[in-house]
């Protein structure tokens, strides 16, 4: 019940949410792009298995990203990782922009550009049900609060299919692109709000 009092945790569950929506989305649809991308250009590279093997800079980057956010947000301590959240998510919502308006028609710029989506996406995620769990909870509830957390992202992965495969049919990859930025734009505002919460708190 405890849990339920904090702001800070429902900021950590919402952040789940939309950082899952994004993630799960990148993860989804990124090799039905590639291949879209490929065979508009005629370069002969339009295979799905091709696409799939090239779509893997999204997750790869994530080592990078979340080994450089760990460090950071520690540097920082428990309670005070919010601006690194936030500068990482504003980051990647540039990203996903050019991603989505630039004009890219290569598989290589495209490449490019999900690479950063990714780097500045998977550090703030890979924190969600392990250290801001330990920040919110304590060790006394970490364990319940990393699985609510953790379920919250599973819902917030379960409406990609239905959102970013109505969307992008509908309006095309720019569109689809643009709901994927506004959801790291949304999360933003949520670290911004938490960093505004907990330096109220310490003044």
């Amino acid at each position: 019940p405890h849990l339920a009092k904090k702001s800070a945790f429902w900021s950590a569950v919402a952040l789940s949410v939309l950082l899952t929506f994004v993630r799960t989305g990148f993860l989804t649809w990124t090799p039905t792009y590639l291949t879209d991308i490929a065979r508009a250009s005629g370069g002969g590279e339009g295979s799905v298995s091709t696409s799939i093997a090239k779509s893997a800079i999204f997750p790869a980057t994530g080592v990078i990203a979340a080994l450089v956010v760990g460090r950071l947000t520690d540097h920082f301590g428990p309670g005070r990782r919010a601006p690194v959240l936030v500068l990482s998510l504003a980051f990647h919502v540039v990203a996903v922009l050019v991603l989505a308006h630039s004009g890219i028609h290569d598989t290589t710029s495209a490449m490019i550009a999900i690479g950063a989506c990714g780097l500045f996406l998977l550090g703030p995620y890979s924190l969600m049900a392990g250290a801001l769990a330990l920040d919110v909870a304590g060790k006394r509830a970490a364990a319940t609060a990393a699985g609510i957390i953790d379920g919250a992202g599973y819902l917030g992965a379960s409406f990609v299919g239905i959102v970013l495969g109505r969307v992008s049919q509908r309006w095309g990859w720019s569109a689809a692109f643009d709901v994927v930025a506004f959801a790291g734009f949304a999360a933003m505002l949520v670290g911004i709000a938490s960093a505004w919460s907990e330096r109220r708190r310490s003044a």
